[in-house]
């Protein structure tokens, strides 16, 4: 800083450091906020779920394990109605781990069967639409 001589000198040079004084203020809080935020249960989770996401073969792991879940749990309702007795819990819990297991290491399996699924589907839907145009 500069020697200061007069009064006008000195208004100026304290308003020139209020101003750097409430930059520095704002950049601190601003990092204070982001550091807080960085610190976060949920933004830690989140970040590091984003990394692993981030990865291919990752991405292709769980795509094959919630497809294999979910093949578990709708072949599960589907086949075994909910009734409660102890037998039928444990039938429904060994089809849910059977189907995922087969579904997790066959991952085609469940694409074949959809194609099917779809395929006829397709074909009831056009015969219907045949018929209606025939009658």
């Amino acid at each position: 800083m500069q020697k200061i001589y007069s009064e006008s000198e000195l208004t100026e040079a304290i308003a020139q450091m209020e101003v750097i004084h409430r930059e520095e203020t704002r950049l601190l809080k601003e990092e204070v906020r982001n550091s807080i935020e960085d610190i976060q249960p949920f933004t830690i989770i989140k970040n590091t779920l984003s990394k692993l996401v981030g990865s291919q073969g990752v991405k292709t792991d769980l795509l094959k394990i919630s497809a294999s879940v979910a093949a578990g749990y709708v072949s599960k309702a589907l086949f075994l109605p909910s009734r409660t007795t102890v037998f039928k819990k444990i039938l429904r819990t060994g089809v849910l781990l059977g189907v995922t297991a087969l579904v997790t290491k066959n991952p085609g399996v469940l694409k074949t069967i959809g194609q099917a699924a779809m395929h006829l589907i397709r074909s009831k839907k056009d015969t219907e639409t045949d018929n209606q145009h025939s009658a």
